[in-house]
């Protein structure tokens, strides 16, 4: 049996976000820097800007990964406090003052209350079953 490290499921974690993200950006336009604000349809060649929260050491390296590789989906990174030590509070108040992010790290334990906040979007909306068999069937 193997065992995940804190540092792969994170990694891991940040290849489902992006990979999601990437899934619904036809559906996109630009970023507003809120859920709550509608979004014109990217058009083909049309750069798209993500804002993404996330605490997690190195991060930036798969970011600056991501942008070298999606020409047009840039992911601007936004380094926030981890997660009880404020980043989840600061979350919860861009969520309620409509100024939320696009993307945002969310360990799995808090994915409960941020559905319940309305802080999650259902990605099948924008096409994401067409991939689902290339994630787990838990994620």
């Amino acid at each position: 049996m193997s065992r995940t490290t804190p540092r792969r499921r994170s990694r891991g974690a940040l290849a489902v976000t992006l990979a999601a993200a990437s899934l619904f950006l036809s559906a996109c336009g630009g970023s507003s820097g809120s859920q709550d604000k509608a979004q014109a349809p990217a058009k083909p060649g049309q750069k798209v800007d993500l804002r993404f929260w996330s605490w997690v050491p190195g991060v930036d390296k798969a970011v600056d990964k991501w942008n070298a590789t999606h020409p047009d989906i840039h992911v601007k990174l936004e380094k926030i406090p981890s997660g009880s030590s404020g980043g989840y509070a600061k979350m919860r108040a861009a969520l309620k003052s409509g100024n939320a992010p696009d993307l945002a790290q969310v360990e799995y334990q808090e994915i409960p209350s941020f559905l319940l906040e309305n802080g999650l979007v259902n990605l099948s909306e924008y096409g994401a079953d067409k991939d689902r068999s290339k994630f787990v069937d838990w994620q």
